[in-house]
């Protein structure tokens, strides 16, 4: 009697095999916990490969630097142009010409080169071209030098001026004697000339001239 209430005991609980002396359970229930588990491992596997894939994608943009623009300033330069003693009738006429065409954008242009290499065109750094201020105002003075004046406008890391190129969009040649430039951190750069600059129109293409 007491082996039947053993046995029937033993039976709520699980099966016993006789041939493996082993209980194997009857309740399918039991597996659950180690599917929620392994789910929830699951997900906190895709949560932390999410937040490290935007954590590489944020580090990545803070290694991109962007590049400085380079800070202009002016710099002024004095060009001294001599006056002939005499003039015949047709060079007056057309001296008034050319300090009319002048005020119409006529003019003439000046650029400043300088001694540093632009590392983008493997070309020397230039400056804006900047015309001659005052051209039409100061033609008729009666005096042997006019002091004429130029703005330009360069970038900080422009370097030293070597040279400056000149462009005479007058119809009439004029005698250059020198420029000087001002404003720039070495101090004065003077370009001694001494030249007569040919018009455009019969001398295409620009002068240059070099610093001392």
């Amino acid at each position: 009697m007491l082996d039947l209430l053993s046995n029937s005991a033993v039976n709520t609980d699980g099966i016993y095999d006789h041939k493996s002396d082993q209980f194997s359970s009857s309740h399918p229930t039991q597996v659950k916990p180690v599917e929620r588990r392994s789910i929830q491992v699951r997900k906190a596997r895709r949560t932390i490969t999410g937040s490290s894939l935007v954590a590489a994608i944020s580090e990545k943009n803070l290694v991109k630097v962007v590049p400085e623009k380079a800070v202009q300033f002016k710099v002024r330069a004095i060009v001294i142009v001599r006056n002939k003693h005499k003039e015949d009738l047709k060079e007056s006429i057309v001296k008034q010409l050319d300090a009319l065409t002048d005020k119409l954008g006529r003019n003439v242009v000046l650029e400043l080169v300088s001694t540093e290499i632009n590392p983008n065109t493997k070309a020397p750094k230039k400056s804006k071209q900047a015309m001659l201020k005052d051209w039409s105002k100061k033609s008729n003075l009666k005096i042997e030098r006019v002091n004429y004046t130029a703005e330009f406008v360069v970038d900080s890391n422009f370097g030293v001026p070597g040279a400056i190129t000149v462009a005479n969009k007058h119809q009439q040649e004029f005698f250059l004697e020198s420029m000087t430039i001002e404003d720039f951190a070495c101090g004065l750069v003077h370009f001694s000339c001494n030249s007569w600059v040919q018009s455009n129109k019969h001398h295409p293409g620009k002068r240059i001239f070099f610093s001392n």
